[in-house]
């Protein structure tokens, strides 16, 4: 019991909710990968393969879970290198699938837009750690300025990502009790801006959409379809 306590420490409904997805994602990937198994006359291999990541993962969940919260502050210092990073990406980066969205350095092939989350992640987290410095709507510009700029620089890459890394961090902002009305006029912003910029692409010329980057066009497709 006290080796268990100091494994798992922390809200014990969080670990719960871990070991659930852990176990619904063994489930997926069996029901998912049954066909290729079964062509490859090996059943649990892909069982196998997903366990060892799983357990991979969760040995680095515990080591991690240990670190002193305040290492954590130093991932807030990766966002200008993000940020570096993928304004190059559109100019040196590896095509794959048609879009530049990887670099590769020393031959280890990335994606500057997972470091440019992890970033975001760490930088409004550290923001929002340090209220008795900066008032509240300090730490809101700080923020949306910071992962605003990463966002952007996402945006005509994978648009998707950037959304959802916005959303992420206005959820955080929100639990970390950022003013409701400034949050509220962001929100109604966003929402706006999106509304805009899907009637822009939708109804803009082709002539238009052609003096844009690719990514357009595909959005554009995407918007007909399921208009």
């Amino acid at each position: 019991m006290d080796l268990a306590s100091k494994l798992f420490k922390g809200d014990r409904v969080i670990w719960v909710i871990f070991m659930f997805l852990c176990l619904v994602s063994v489930i997926e990937v069996f029901s998912a990968t049954s066909t290729i198994a079964y062509k490859n006359a090996n059943h649990w291999a892909p069982i196998v393969r997903h366990a060892t990541f799983l357990l991979g993962g969760f040995v680095l969940v515990l080591l991690m879970h240990n670190i002193p919260c305040r290492f954590y502050s130093l991932l807030s210092l990766l966002l200008p290198v993000s940020m570096v990073l993928l304004a190059i990406t559109p100019f040196v980066g590896v095509v794959v699938n048609g879009e530049p969205r990887w670099l590769e350095i020393l031959g280890i092939r990335f994606q500057p837009s997972e470091i440019a989350k992890i970033a975001a992640i760490g930088y409004t987290a550290f923001i929002l750690s340090k209220r008795n410095w900066f008032t509240d709507k300090q730490m809101f510009w700080y923020i949306l300025g910071g992962v605003g700029g990463v966002c952007f620089l996402i945006f005509f890459n994978n648009g998707s990502t950037a959304i959802l890394l916005f959303a992420v961090t206005f959820m955080m902002m929100f639990i970390g009790q950022i003013s409701i009305g400034r949050l509220l006029r962001l929100g109604g912003a966003g929402i706006i801006g999106v509304l805009m910029l899907v009637g822009f692409i939708r109804f803009a010329p082709d002539k238009v959409i052609d003096l844009m980057p690719d990514r357009v066009h595909t959005w554009k497709a995407r918007i007909e379809r399921f208009s």
